[in-house]
């Protein structure tokens, strides 16, 4: 690889790392990709109709607003109904967990979103199991289906023991 390889690695590495660290704020003010997911959000198909259509019906009126939080990859959308309180989902481009397909996700991000529209809650899982307080994204599927989560986790865990221990890593 010699020293080219170095070169080219650390000049990757100036390049990309500015925007994934400062990427979320700079679009929050540039305002890209959240306008990108918003509608995105507002569009998205829930049993033949726009997922706009299905949180306005349901509520009295929102006044709609979308932002970065610390990832570009990922946007939350609000919604602050006068007098029913706040909803917030986040629009994802990458899966929650590691074990998903790759697609767009759209999550509720706290149980009064949970409930206003419980079709985007993943088969199984009752909102009575979502945390009170606010959560991240991966945290529903992660309820959603445990198996797979212990299942991903796994060899992470025994190798934390095995280092916890004292071995050597293999």
């Amino acid at each position: 690889m010699g020293r080219w390889g170095t070169l080219k690695d650390t000049v990757l590495l100036v390049t990309t790392l500015p925007y994934y660290v400062l990427g979320p704020y700079v679009d929050n003010w540039l305002r890209i990709l959240t306008r990108r997911d918003l509608r995105r959000f507002l569009q998205f198909d829930l049993g033949g109709r726009a997922l706009r259509q299905v949180v306005e019906s349901r509520l009295s009126g929102c006044e709609w607003s979308v932002r970065h939080e610390g990832y570009i990859w990922a946007s939350v959308v609000e919604c602050w109904a006068n007098g029913e309180g706040l909803f917030r989902w986040e629009v994802s481009h990458q899966p929650p967990v590691p074990w998903l397909e790759p697609g767009l996700f759209v999550t509720p991000l706290n149980r009064a979103s949970a409930a206003l529209v419980p079709e985007l809650l993943p088969p199984g899982l009752d909102i009575r199991q979502l945390p009170r307080d606010r959560y991240a994204s991966g945290v529903i599927y992660q309820l959603a289906d445990p198996e797979k989560s212990r299942a991903w986790l796994g060899p992470w865990v025994e190798r934390l023991k095995i280092r916890e221990l004292g071995e050597p890593d293999k």
